[in-house]
């Protein structure tokens, strides 16, 4: 599968996903919308900021930009998939880690988490972020290592290709294109 090259473009988006990923993580910032924290409204959000805050930058079932999709239509239509293995040396900051159970309550049926890592770092210190969707005081943004995600006692959350929950990496399109200066604000990333 082949993606955009190398760019400071996506290495400055990268960099300020990480940033923006930290800082909610401590505290969620006044402009995630309340009604959207959830896993993919991490996702929605993350993107959004990280470029510059265009809010129609998703596609929907009907081929449109839109600036809310689900989790579903994130990932069919928004994200390709990269790799069974988390421990692919391809990964990258954005990329999502997808679990999809048939067996849960349509709202409840996706997760996704977010992959963080810094520039040239192992898998070994790469760290996911994600909400849980709580609506109440547990209501933060959660980190965890991937070395312990892996070996976490919760089953449907190991991202191994045992696991049938997980679905794989996927990897926005948007980095095939590269920066396009209809997704930025003046003065933000280019």
């Amino acid at each position: 599968m082949s993606f955009a090259s190398e760019s400071p473009w996506r290495e400055a988006v990268e960099s300020r996903m990480l940033r923006i990923a930290l800082g909610n993580s401590k505290r969620i910032s006044g402009y995630w919308d309340p009604q959207q924290r959830d896993c993919a409204g991490f996702v929605r959000f993350l993107y959004r900021e990280a470029l510059s805050g265009n809010a129609e930058l998703w596609t929907n079932r009907e081929a449109k930009k839109v600036s809310y999709v689900g989790a579903d239509e994130l990932v069919a239509y928004n994200f390709e998939f990269l790799s069974s293995n988390v421990h692919d040396p391809n990964l990258r900051t954005g990329d999502l880690f997808v679990y999809y159970s048939d067996k849960k309550m349509i709202g409840d049926s996706w997760h996704l988490m977010v992959l963080l890592k810094g520039q040239n770092e192992v898998s070994e210190r790469a760290m996911l972020a994600y909400h849980s969707g709580a609506a109440d005081e547990s209501e933060t943004l959660k980190k965890v290592w991937l070395k312990d995600l892996e070996s976490t006692s919760v089953t449907e959350w190991r991202p191994q290709i045992q696991n049938p929950s997980f679905r794989g990496v996927y990897r926005w399109k948007g980095w095939k294109n590269g920066p396009r200066k209809h997704l930025f604000k003046s003065g933000a990333v280019k």
